[in-house]
């Protein structure tokens, strides 16, 4: 490579070795070339003239076409062995024969285009109906049509090709045809396009057919009209495509030439040469790589003609292109073998340039992971033939081939570490040995560095930990969920079943209470069967409720409806419990803004939903206050409303209010306990009644419940008013101990005992168990109860333990830790009869725990024997108070004792005073005369008056047995004013007249 620079006119480059192809006669289109007998050369574009070399420098004038036309583009021409010159012109019906000898000329009749002199010695052209043969030696000639008439694809062609057994090959039809002879004519066989199917073959145009430069019995190769190149197998007839992806200049494939087999061992002999509108191209048969060459390698120009092919006897090639020919022998081909360097020479990152210059490698940030990198093979022989590929290490398995192209960008690369490489070539193809190399690395962003991913190793663990917590939380609650909802269906199944078994006995007990409250003529018998009946009632109304949950689980429960006025129905059911509400001190009242209500109901369930509610409201509402029922129609619903001014239900517990057992958290404002089946089996008849229920509340204000029910009047109209069971209607009667505290209006020998109890059916039997033998006093809650015993200071108490405002933990509390009522003995009555809730009675205090039901002796005995106990204990006090000093070693045990010893003291330090009587005790003790009457009565059996007296005349006695004092003496030291009633109480005291005494 010469460079020579010059003054003014930049830099040439001269190559020295000069282009690699030749080309001919420039600037002239070539199409068809024939070659003669003797070598000689003959162009379409000037068939009057001959070439005798390959250089087309030596022309003569050519004799053997005549007919010629101006423009013989698609004449068609060939010499047999004989050197006779045969023509065909597609535009006369002429096939004309020039002889070798006699240079005779001579026209047969012909038909059709193209010409071939096959090797039995015919010559051959085609038509879109079929196939003519020419015998020279009979100059006959025989038709052989196709099968059905083919559509010619191109105008310039060859048409023929007889392969090396003698099989002739006809194309520029559709698709390419294979001619079999079988003695008596042809068979044909048609190579067409399928889309479908990539063995078929690629493009129906066919140019040009050659036979395989090193298996021409076996393969075919065809080149195509924006098909590529295709090669047939001719056993299986199946063909493999060849296209620009495989290294083709382009699919446009004008001509092909096999190679001669190689005469002198270089590379010739395994390509077939390929001639197309991008250049030239040498394919290996063996190894399918390709070798392109341009203009810039000498040719004519980059593009070529169809049918403008021939390889000469001598195995030189011919190709005619739109600037000339271009001629060429393998064998004589020199290639350029100067190992060329490779260098990248830039580098941008994110589209700015970035020095490289003596680098091996580079630290990029995250961001920039943008590359593009220039490179270039240091050989400038043709530049533009040099070829590249380059391998991104340990993202590419193998080269990549950039062809050309001398440059390659990389997107959004992930950080790390790489090694860029990149080989070049030569312009024929001899590639560099060393690579050039860039080592490059792009730091990962502060949220993907190895902490990073510790931070999130760390937290995806503690996730998984807490995932697995919450799955294993989410199991055990199924679990519970199982469990919970297995037992419930165990207890609605056993509740069920006992149930039923509690219908019998009550059966038998209410029939019997009604039979003998019918037989009975004395009064106080027949209320006792009445409370019988009562209960039994009441306790039928609760199994019924167990029964009708349980047939709604099971759906079994039929809903009987009837046509009537519901407002009229509601009343009465409000009716039946105006007694109870009164008996509450409640007001109880029914509003609507219509006069009647007519629709379907049934008049049992609407019982049990209303009941439920009007009951629950009453339970809950104190003294003083109302409960409001109203109904309503509004758009084809009927609104009921149950408002009461209660203790109200805590917003947390409202979601649960309707579930089965559930009972709320307000129950110590019940004046009842629950069993949490009512409302449930309210919500469950609404339910099935296809209305709902809803409850809005506030505490300490009280509670709305509203249910909504469809109107519908399609059921018989009928008036039906059912019987309420178990609706307490006549409550028994309060009665209250009245008493002035000194006084007392009952009997002194019968003793107090204080009832308290919220349920009026416990408190007349309690009555019926206590009345004749005890002074009754009643107090219907516990803190009336705590209040009662602090003003009338009973002898005993008999509390429930479930009541409302205080329950009875709480009234033992408050009286036990009450210097006026620590010593009343409380016993407690409670249906829950667990070990705990018994030992929580007797911790607080209670001197008897009775669970229900209880039988009368029982509770007779255990009140007996905590009288007895208490008289017991009033013997030790009484010696105590009377004690005129306080015994060695006397302790303030309880409450009691404190409270003598208190009283003790106080008498001890004023009894000397002639004015110290009953009120001044009181006064110094703190309690009312009535109080302080009861207190010392229970503890002592004593009046505080005789307290006062016995110590004033046992501090005499002491006086006058020690000589201390006379009577008169005595008498005024122990503040007695008047000896001689001194001497009178003394002689009552002691039995003795005071004077013995001082003797």
């Amino acid at each position: 490579m010469l460079w020579i620079g010059t003054n003014g006119f930049g830099i040439f480059k001269v190559n020295l070795h000069g282009p690699t192809f030749k080309s001919y006669l420039p600037k002239t289109t070539q199409r068809k070339i024939v070659e003669d007998p003797k070598g000689n050369l003959i162009t379409a574009h000037d068939i009057h003239v001959q070439y005798s070399s390959t250089r087309f420098d030596q022309i003569e004038p050519n004799r053997s076409f005549i007919h010629a036309r101006d423009y013989p583009w698609q004449l068609s021409a060939l010499f047999d062995p004989e050197g006779n010159c045969w023509v065909t012109d597609p535009g006369e019906p002429f096939l004309y024969r020039t002889d070798a000898q006699s240079n005779e000329k001579k026209a047969f009749p012909w038909t059709g285009i193209g010409l071939c002199y096959n090797q039995k010695g015919r010559l051959l052209s085609v038509s879109g109906e079929g196939l003519f043969e020419f015998d020279p030696t009979t100059e006959q000639s025989k038709f052989y049509p196709f099968k059905t008439p083919m559509q010619q694809r191109t105008e310039f062609s060859q048409f023929f090709w007889e392969d090396s057994e003698g099989m002739l090959w006809i194309f520029g039809f559709e698709g390419l045809i294979k001619a079999i002879s079988n003695g008596t004519g042809y068979q044909f066989e048609y190579f067409v396009n399928n889309p479908q199917d990539r063995s078929t073959l690629s493009s129906n145009i066919v140019l040009s057919v050659a036979d395989d430069p090193l298996e021409p019995t076996r393969y075919l190769w065809v080149g195509t009209k924006s098909g590529g190149l295709n090669r047939l197998d001719k056993q299986s007839g199946t063909l493999k495509q060849y296209k620009r992806e495989h290294g083709l200049p382009d699919n446009v494939i004008y001509g092909v030439l096999a190679e001669n087999p190689s005469t002198i061992g270089r590379s010739a002999g395994k390509h077939i040469w390929l001639s197309t509108n991008k250049g030239l191209c040498r394919f290996d048969v063996q190894t399918e790589t390709t070798k392109n060459f341009t203009v810039a390698d000498g040719l004519q120009d980059n593009e070529f003609n169809s049918s403008s092919y021939l390889k000469t006897r001598d195995g030189t090639m011919i190709f005619g292109g739109v600037k000339g020919l271009t001629v060429f022998h393998p064998d004589s081909l020199r290639f350029n073998t100067h190992i060329p360097q490779i260098r990248i020479v830039g580098l941008s990152v994110n589209n700015k340039d970035f020095d490289i210059s003596g680098k091996s490698s580079i630290t990029l940030s995250h961001n920039q992971n943008l590359l593009t990198f220039d490179f270039a093979a240091l050989e400038f022989t043709n530049p533009a033939q040099n070829q590249y590929r380059y391998q991104l290490m340990d993202v590419d398995k193998d080269w990549v081939d950039l062809g050309a192209r001398n440059s390659v960008q990389f997107a959004n690369l992930a950080p790390g570490t790489y090694t860029f490489k990149v080989l070049g070539s030569n312009n024929d193809g001899v590639w560099s040995e060393q690579p050039a190399e860039l080592r490059f690395t792009i730091r990962p962003p502060w949220w993907a560095s190895w902490w990073a991913y510790l931070l999130y190793l760390a937290i995806a663990v503690t996730a998984a930990r807490l995932y697995y917590r919450y799955r294993l939380q989410l199991r055990l609650e199924h679990q519970e969920a199982l469990r919970l909802a297995e037992l419930d269906d165990f207890k609605s199944r056993f509740f069920t079943n006992i149930t039923h078994e509690f219908r019998t006995p009550l059966t038998v007990m209410l029939g019997m209470s009604e039979q003998l409250a019918k037989e009975e003529k004395d009064e106080p018998k027949r209320n006792k069967l009445g409370l019988i009946k009562r209960s039994g009632e009441n306790l039928l109304r609760l199994v019924n409720q167990i029964l009708d949950l349980a047939k709604l689980e099971s759906n079994a429960l039929k809903i009987n409806y009837i046509q009537g006025d519901v407002l009229t129905f509601l009343k009465y059911i409000a009716e039946s419990l105006h007694s109870l509400a009164n008996a509450q001190n409640l007001l109880l009242r029914v509003e609507s803004d219509q006069a009647k209500i007519v629709m379907d109901y049934d008049p049992e369930r609407f019982l049990q939903i209303i009941h439920n509610l009007l009951s629950n409201a009453i339970k809950f509402t104190p003294s003083g206050g109302k409960v409001l029922l109203r109904a309503d129609l509004k758009d084809k619903w009927l609104h009921i409303t149950v408002t009461d001014s209660g203790a109200g239900i805590p917003a947390e517990e409202l979601p649960n209010l309707f579930e089965r057992f559930f009972q709320a958290k307000n129950q110590e404002h019940a004046k009842a306990g629950g069993t949490g089946i009512g409302l449930s089996l309210t919500h469950e008849l609404v339910k099935a009644m296809g209305g709902e229920i809803s409850v809005d509340s506030k505490v300490g204000v009280g509670s709305t419940f509203l249910v909504k029910l469809p109107v519908t009047n399609s059921s018989v109209f009928e008036e039906k008013l059912m019987p309420i069971d178990g609706v307490t209607r006549n409550l028994p009667v309060k009665r209250s101990l009245h008493s002035d505290g000194v006084t007392p209006s009952h009997p002194v020998t019968m003793q107090t005992v204080l009832l308290i109890e919220d349920n009026p059916d416990v408190v007349e039997y309690l009555n019926a168990c206590l009345d004749g033998q005890f002074h009754l006093d009643f107090a219907y809650n516990g803190q009336a109860g705590i209040e009662k015993a602090l003003e009338n200071i009973p002898d005993l108490i008999v509390s429930d333990v479930m009541m409302p405002m205080k329950d009875g933990f709480e009234v033992v509390e408050a009286l036990k830790n009450n210097a006026l009522t620590s010593h009343i003995p409380i016993i407690l009555l409670t249906a829950k009869a667990d070990v705990q809730s018994r030992l929580a009675g007797l911790r607080k205090g209670a001197d008897a725990y009775l669970s229900k039901p209880f039988h009368a002796e029982e509770l007779l005995v255990t009140i007996e024997n905590l009288l007895e106990l208490r008289r017991k204990l009033q013997l030790k006090y009484q010696q105590y108070a009377l004690s005129p000093t306080v015994p060695e070693g006397a302790e303030t045990a309880d409450m009691e004792d404190g409270f003598l010893q208190k009283v003790r003291e106080v008498i001890e330090a004023n009894y000397p005073k002639e004015d110290f009587g009953l009120p001044q005790l009181c006064q110094k003790i703190g309690m009312s005369r009535s109080q302080l009457f009861r207190k010392m009565k229970a503890l002592t059996d004593m009046a505080p008056s005789d307290l006062i007296r016995s110590h004033r005349l046992n501090k005499a006695k002491v006086l006058l047995e020690s000589g201390a004092a006379n009577v008169a003496e005595a008498a005024w030291k122990v503040g007695f004013k008047d000896p001689s009633y001194f001497s009178k109480l003394y002689q009552e005291e002691f039995g003795v007249a005071p004077s013995y005494s001082n003797k």
